[in-house]
């Protein structure tokens, strides 16, 4: 299939007419999945995914220090913002994301997207899949605005 080196797409009002109160563009699934593959994201959800492996890796208690006081605000605040865990490789903080984006995820309060990369998964190593899976991942959320969105693939800017 020839494709252009830039693909771009602007949707403008016409677009996303018929939004509801909340400027949320309903989508059918057949649209959804339309998008998916033009995204190309990983199988980010499928059972053998870092995500997956590592939340199959979790034994209770595993990261019991987010329970902590001083973590509270962070998970009850309406802006989550970034919780930065540094630790020697192997420590356990790759299974600790995937328990907290799991438990949060399972809310309705915010979107949780997730990416692991891994040096070793030509897929999983790049910004290009990071943001492509976020996309994807965010589809299941609804939040096509109504304002223009220009989407491109390809762009190095």
């Amino acid at each position: 299939m020839d494709s252009p080196e830039h693909e771009f797409f602007v949707l403008g009002d016409k677009d996303v007419a018929g939004t509801d109160a909340t400027g949320l563009l309903p989508q059918t699934a057949e649209k959804i999945q339309e998008i998916r593959d033009w995204l190309g994201p990983t199988d980010y959800s499928a059972s053998s995914s870092e995500y997956k492996r590592y939340l199959a890796s979790y034994v209770p208690g595993t990261g019991r220090w987010t329970q902590e006081p001083q973590y509270q605000p962070w998970i009850n605040s309406q802006d989550h913002g970034t919780l930065w865990a540094r630790a020697i490789p192997g420590a356990g903080k790759s299974v600790v994301a995937a328990h907290l984006t799991s438990e949060l995820g399972n809310g309705d309060r915010v979107p949780v997207v997730y990416f692991f990369f891994r040096q070793i998964i030509t897929t999983n190593r790049t910004p290009n899949s990071l943001v492509r899976d976020w996309m994807s991942q965010i589809l299941d959320y609804g939040l096509l605005q109504s304002t223009p969105l220009i989407l491109c693939r390809g762009c190095t800017k």
